[in-house]
């Protein structure tokens, strides 16, 4: 068999498990494709790389050139196929196969007066917000009340959440309580709502949000169980019904019927983007899967695009009778999701787009009063979900998902990510060896050329056979422009394109000679004699010019006359001009104004001049008067005129006369501002004379300043002289300094791995002195959980737990936790008759410990009740902080059996049994 058909030969069976294969990978979703692609990516790359490594690094094998492609495929067995390697099918991609759940039972079912419940411990216990304002803590799976939390003045529970070790409750007055749900202490309290707490959520990181009905939502700080408020913000002034947390990312809504995007990391939680597209209330959100769900009172649910807040599917049940929807709970497990509404009907939906949302199955046994909570609890391949009616019902369900599918699904698809990758490297390296080879040939005639100019003939033949395929080729371009001129001027279109590059052609020859001429300009004003020259040329140009446009101007003038628009365009421009030039003369008066105010000489020559023109000014107006008058004269309303405005004149030098009566009285001393008419004068004397001293004294600093920067300039023009002398020893000296840096840059990077060596060690004994401090905390924590079950009762020491809650309020709790520890302590001492050493395990405790006095036994109890109440009141941070960890777990046996036997002292002296040891 050839190589060709070794190389190209596909079985049927083959090209039907290829066609498979992209059939199957073009029906992933995108995101799957480039998941799938990231992660195999450099595994691919690594392992193609370190196989052409080693066959070009062989000693045995023949080193190959990059054209002999065809030998390694021999050589290495490579059978790569020339068909495209990604091919998509014609037909339309199928979906994939549906998922096969096993059947949803009701496992068990209670009824109640409940208002909201929430699940706890993997559900082996429920909350309950009972009518009566009290919270009962039920069995998980019987609904029996274990614990029960007595009402608290006439407040009622709208809201639960349930965390890792606490419950969050809302109640109707905007105050937030926070139990801890292993031993229903009551851990903070606060109000910083105005209406009743309507939802909670968590993010990624443990902060909590809750938001109230009057539009408020409040950012709860988690960290070391300090419950502060870190943020509140007001949404809106409508009802907040939900809100759900994805990322960063806070979504809320409510009545409003918008879905809003608040980001919680924005300082001021600034809002992203908003969902439009619900006509009611929202009732419910849930985020599952990479999409938003909600839920509305106009009877749909919507999924949304988190990231640019479209609406992808509105989701319809078949066959169903529509209502409004009340809640939404997911199945991140088996990637579904569960909805109720006001009828009591259950649906069950996929939460994955490959079937479109598909309606799974609709459950009906609460169908009657409208369910009002859903909560869940996922496994690894089963889910339970809790669904409680507006009548206090609530059912108990069960579903199992089979997870090996998922599995075998992907690997098979890992596996064909793997292969497809393969395909595509494969022939990213067939294209770049071809490519390789193209620049081989390419170099290979460059050579010759370049081998072929060894000698003057060689080089006389090259360049003649340049010179003649040059010239072909001219003459060949000269040809086609010839027939496509003639082709193009029998059109009208084609002769205006034949002239436009006529003209463009000229145009660019205009352009070289004007860069020609530029270019010779630079030249000639090297020296003086052709820079005159140059200077007359372009002042004779520029007479030339101005002469030609003086000619046209006069002659459009003389053609324009024959007509009276061209008359009236004509004496409009020349009005323009004159207007032109008096407002050059204003500038040049301003100017010489502002320079003759230097001097006083000037200052007093300006206000001369200004005084003749207002003079002038005056005659003129007294000789137009008077015409005026004689003209007005010959007609008794002119004449009438006359005397009228004589008469205002009359008035006006009265005016005047007084104003001049009262300065001269003002002058002569008998007004009592005389004085200060003086000051002012005086002061404005001053001031004039103070601001021409500025003046001279500015005018003085910058001619300094002047002679300053000339004297730096020829100092700098000296250095520069100096660093042009100096800058070819630079040089020299740099070369040196390059081959000192690189023995120096080798000598830095062995130091740093030196360096990175010993802080690896140090980090990794850091690392281990951190394990053993954690083990150690969490065997305190498992030393005081087994003693709390073994001695503490919530219900019969309650009065105990809250004396020492009082005490921790007046006194530090490690205070209160080490007198306890002593008092034990002291104990032993009395017994065993040993000093005993702190941090080690008790001295002959293990023969007298049957022996311990009767009032000694409650002395122990007492002290270890104590010890575990405080241990559960002190942060993470006060727990790092005792000493007393070591001793603790040296003696974990005999406080163990002290406990014990300090339990049956009690139980046999009080005569019940209250304390039961496990």
């Amino acid at each position: 068999m050839s190589e060709e058909e070794v190389v190209h030969d596909v079985s049927p069976g083959r090209e039907s498990i290829r066609t498979t294969m992209n059939e199957r990978l073009f029906n992933l979703p995108a995101h799957r494709i480039r998941e799938m692609n990231e992660n195999m990516k450099r595994v691919q790359r690594m392992k193609l790389e370190k196989k052409f490594m080693a066959v070009s690094s062989e000693k045995d094998r023949p080193r190959y050139k990059l054209g002999d492609y065809h030998r390694l495929q021999e050589d290495e067995a490579l059978k790569i196929s020339d068909k495209p390697l990604l091919t998509p099918p014609r037909a339309i991609p199928k979906k994939k196969a549906e998922r096969e759940f096993e059947p949803i039972k009701v496992i068990h079912e209670f009824s109640g007066s409940i208002r909201c419940l929430e699940i706890t411990q993997g559900g082996a216990t429920v909350w309950t917000g009972d009518n009566d304002g009290t919270i009962s803590v039920r069995n998980g799976m019987t609904g029996k009340i274990v614990h029960h939390l007595a009402e608290s003045g006439g407040l009622y529970v709208d809201s639960l959440f349930a965390t890792d070790t606490h419950m969050w409750v809302g109640l109707n007055d905007g105050t937030v309580r926070i139990y801890d749900h292993l031993v229903y202490i009551l851990v903070s309290e606060a109000t910083h709502h105005q209406g009743s707490v309507s939802c909670f959520t968590s993010t990624f990181d443990g902060k909590v949000f809750s938001a109230s009905t009057d539009g408020s939502i409040v950012k709860w700080d988690t960290e070391a169980n300090s419950f502060a408020l870190m943020q509140s913000l007001k949404n809106s002034n409508e009802m907040i019904r939900c809100i759900a947390c994805y990322g960063y990312n806070l979504f809320v809504a409510g009545d409003d019927k918008i879905i809003r995007c608040l980001d919680t990391e924005a300082g001021a939680s600034q809002e992203v983007r908003e969902f439009i597209g619900h006509t009611d209330a929202i009732n419910a959100l849930l985020v599952q899967d990479g999409y938003l769900f909600s839920g509305s009172k106009d009877c749909t649910i919507k999924a949304w695009n988190m990231e640019h807040g479209e609406c992808i599917w509105e989701l319809v049940a078949p066959h169903a009778q529509m209502s409004p929807i009340t809640a939404l709970i997911g199945d991140p497990v088996a990637h579904r999701f569960w909805s109720a509404d006001s009828t009591g009907v259950m649906h069950v939906w996929e939460s994955v787009p490959e079937n479109d949302f598909k309606h799974i199955m609709t459950l009906k046994d609460h169908q009657g009063p409208p369910i009002i909570c859903l909560r869940s609890y996922c496994t690894i391949d089963a889910v339970k979900l809790w669904s409680l009616a507006a009548n206090g019902k609530n059912r108990i369900w069960y579903s199992a998902v089979n997870k090996m599918e998922d599995a075998v699904q992907q690997t098979i698809d890992a596996m064909e990510s793997i292969i497809n990758q393969d395909l595509v490297e494969i022939a990213k390296w067939k294209e770049l060896i071809m490519k390789l080879e193209a620049i081989d040939t390419r170099r290979k005639n460059e050579l010759s050329s370049t081998l072929a100019t060894t000698c003057d003939w060689s080089v006389l033949r090259t360049y003649l056979q340049k010179w003649h395929r040059w010239l072909s080729v001219n003459r060949q371009m000269k040809r086609r422009q010839k027939i496509a001129e003639m082709l193009l001027s029998g059109t009208n279109r084609g002769l205006t394109f034949l002239f436009f590059q006529k003209l463009e052609r000229y145009l660019h020859i205009n352009k070289d000679i004007r860069r020609k001429r530029a270019m010779a300009r630079s030249i000639l004003v090297t020296n003086n004699r052709s820079l005159q020259l140059l200077y007359w040329k372009k002042m004779k140009c520029y007479a030339l010019v101005n002469k030609r446009q003086q000619g046209i101007l006069e002659m459009a003038e003389v053609i324009a006359a024959h007509s009276s628009d061209g008359l009236r365009r004509v004496a409009w421009r020349k009005w323009r001009k004159y207007l032109d030039v008096l407002v050059r003369r204003k500038k040049r008066g301003v100017i010489a104004d502002n320079l003759a105010r230097v001097t006083l000489k000037g200052l007093l020559q300006q206000y001369y001049f200004k005084l003749r023109a207002y003079r002038l000014y005056r005659l003129k107006q007294a000789r137009r008067l008077q015409a005026a008058q004689v003209l007005c004269g010959t007609t008794d309303r002119g004449l009438t005129l006359c005397y009228f405005l004589k008469l205002r004149l009359y008035a006006r030098m009265q005016v005047r006369k007084s104003r001049r009566s009262v300065i001269c009285d003002i002058f002569g001393g008998k007004a009592d501002t005389v004085l200060l008419s003086r000051y002012y004068n005086k002061l404005y004397g001053f001031y004039k004379e103070e601001s021409k001293e500025k003046l001279k004294r500015k005018i003085a600093l910058e001619e300094e300043r002047n002679k300053d920067l000339t004297a730096q300039y020829e100092a700098k023009k000296v250095i520069l002289e100096r660093l042009k002398v100096l800058d070819n020893k630079r040089k020299e000296i740099e070369k040196a300094r390059k081959a000192k840096e690189a023995a120096e840059e080798r000598k830095r990077k062995a130091d740093q791995e030196l360096k990175d060596m010993e802080d690896k060690l140090e980090r990794k004994l850091r690392g281990e002195e951190e394990k053993v401090e954690k083990a150690k905390a969490e065997m305190v924590e498992d030393v005081m959980a087994m003693l709390k079950a073994r001695c503490l009762n919530y219900h019969l020491d309650y009065t105990l737990i809250q004396k020492i809650r009082d005490q921790v309020k007046q006194l530090p709790v490690t205070k209160i936790f080490l007198e306890a520890h002593m008092s034990i302590k002291r104990v032993i001492i009395d017994v065993t008759k040993f000093n005993q050493v702190s941090g080690e395990r008790w001295k002959g405790l293990d023969k007298v410990i049957n022996q311990i006095p009767d009032h000694h036994k409650s002395t122990i109890l007492h002290a270890i009740k104590t010890m575990i109440i405080c241990y559960d009141l002190m942060t993470t941070e006060i727990k790092e902080t005792l000493e007393t960890d070591d001793e603790i777990l040296a003696n974990t046996e005999y406080l163990e059996q002290m406990v014990v036997i300090a339990v049956k002292h009690r139980d046999a002296k009080l005569g019940r049994a209250a304390y039961r040891v496990k």
